[in-house]
């Protein structure tokens, strides 16, 4: 008997330490049951590859443009946006392609034909078809066909590419255009990286 009562009065007392020295859980504290998948909250897209100002000549319809870009870091590239200006509807559409010896070579990723209601002056952001990684220290050329889009002279000394297009479609697979050193322009046109 004095066995028994030992054994629940030290339960107890074992019981009741807990209780007092560990401090209450609240809800927001509770350990999450045996199976839960722990959810981080995720890093928002917030990098910035190209050119995010506006500028500030409109050159009316234009070619198949090529800006080059080199990340800083390896990253994830997401979308892209574009800055389109005219007083009615328009059509664009944007990629990234990969390098040859400086000139765009092949189609990576693109966002597919886009279109912006009018008054179409803004800024408009396009997912690619799939996010892609993108190596640090590694030119790639942003691509883009509008018809209404700004650029602008610039004194950075950075190449553009251009090729000649007819249809607002799919851009096409492989370069087959001109880059253009002489005469520098900035166009506003950049892409959203992850870290």
């Amino acid at each position: 008997m004095n066995r028994v009562r030992t054994g629940f009065l030290s339960a107890l007392l074992i019981s009741f330490s807990i209780a007092f020295l560990l401090p209450a859980c609240n809800q927001n504290d509770r350990p999450l049951s045996p199976g839960t998948v722990f959810a981080p909250t995720p890093v928002p897209c917030s990098g910035v590859l190209g050119n995010n100002a506006v500028e500030s000549v409109n050159p009316g319809p234009p070619d198949l443009v090529f800006v080059f870009v080199v990340p800083g870091s390896n990253t994830t590239l997401s979308s892209l946006s574009i800055y389109t200006t005219a007083s009615t509807s328009v059509t664009y559409e944007a990629g990234i392609y990969s390098d040859n010896l400086g000139a765009p070579a092949n189609l990576l990723v693109e966002t597919g034909p886009q279109t912006v209601s009018a008054p179409a002056t803004m800024w408009n952001n396009a997912s690619l078809t799939h996010p892609i990684n993108l190596s640090a220290s590694v030119t790639y050329w942003l691509a883009f066909q509008s018809t209404g889009y700004l650029f602008g002279p610039t004194g950075s000394g950075a190449a553009f590419g251009y090729q000649p297009v007819n249809v607002y479609g799919s851009l096409p697979s492989i370069f087959s255009g001109v880059v253009q050193s002489s005469t520098t322009f900035a166009f506003s046109i950049y892409g959203t990286t992850c870290p």
